[in-house]
């Protein structure tokens, strides 16, 4: 079990190498930094161009420039400076990401919530109108454009009803529309992988050896079916949490969520370059560890999968 897992986190780390690679370099191709930051100076003459270049150290060789930033970045956490407000990128993502972690669990809190229950019963009542009500839930919550969603939600119970608030963060009622419209794709996505999953354990054998035993049927299905039936859910739960954590960037920018998505768009807006840099590698290294995370808890529930591997 060790090396499984001295394996796979050897993997995730090759993937944050590589993710940073990828964005430094893709942030440096869009444009020259030091011509971004000129246009908010006064004295933008080419001297004050070569001296602000040799500040930042954009003189300097690609690998030599990214190395430096590798550097910062595992010995300080250091992610550089924001080119509109001139604070430290680290900074301001700490003051983002709270807010996306707790809209990112409430989502994924919904979609288990509601998502799993509905689809063991969508099971458990297999073509009743019950059985058909959940499918068109499913169908519509996978279909729906997700800004399409909040945007109909937002004039609905903001604007018409005005029930609840749609704009920025503060107590909890702030939290209900924002996490509806995240949990609505992955709760679909549950009930759908939990029909199917207690399908297949309503037709296993030890579920027909239960029923031949004589237990009752409420028995058979919360006590055995329904407990073997959640393990490919709470696996499938763990990269739901990171994709609501990497996916909430259209909810946050619809209702002024001050989460990690909204500051990326405004990075790219504003073209802060670092601050895009920073909020991505953030973004990217919340998904590498959760998937990290579910191979070994993979490992550990099966044991012929770290055999093999």
């Amino acid at each position: 079990m060790t090396r499984y897992i001295a394996r796979k986190v050897l993997e995730a780390l090759v993937t944050l190498i590589g993710l940073s690679l990828v964005v430094f370099s893709a942030v440096h191709m869009t444009g020259d930094p030091a011509r971004m930051l000129l246009p908010v100076r006064i004295d933008a003459s080419e001297e004050v161009y070569e001296e602000l270049k040799e500040q930042l150290g954009l003189n300097r060789p690609f690998m030599v420039q990214y190395l430096d930033f590798m550097r910062g970045l595992i010995t300080k956490g250091d992610f550089g400076r924001s080119v509109r407000s001139q604070k430290e990128a680290r900074h301001l993502l700490m003051e983002r990401v709270p807010a996306t972690i707790q809209l990112a669990a409430a989502g994924l809190f919904l979609s288990f919530v509601i998502g799993v229950p509905a689809g063991i019963l969508s099971a458990v009542k297999r073509d009743t109108l019950a059985d058909k009500i959940g499918k068109a839930i499913a169908i519509f919550g996978l279909a729906a454009p997700q800004f399409w969603v909040a945007i109909m939600v937002v004039i609905l119970f903001g604007a018409y009803l005005q029930w609840l608030p749609v704009y920025g963060s503060g107590g909890p009622d702030h939290f209900i529309l924002p996490a509806c419209v995240l949990a609505l794709g992955p709760l679909a996505a549950m009930m759908r992988l939990g029909r199917s999953s207690m399908l297949d354990i309503l037709d296993s054998e030890f579920v027909k050896f239960a029923r031949v035993k004589g237990m009752r049927e409420r028995i058979v299905i919360w006590k055995h079916a329904a407990r073997n039936a959640v393990i490919p859910l709470m696996t499938f739960g763990g990269l739901t949490l990171a994709a609501l954590l990497n996916g909430s960037i259209v909810v946050e920018q619809v209702f002024a969520w001050p989460g990690l998505g909204r500051m990326m768009i405004e990075g790219v807006i504003q073209r802060d370059m670092p601050l895009v840099q920073a909020t991505v590698l953030v973004s990217g290294f919340f998904y590498v560890v959760t998937a990290l995370i579910v191979d070994i808890m993979y490992g550990f529930a099966d044991p012929r999968i770290r055999d093999t591997n």
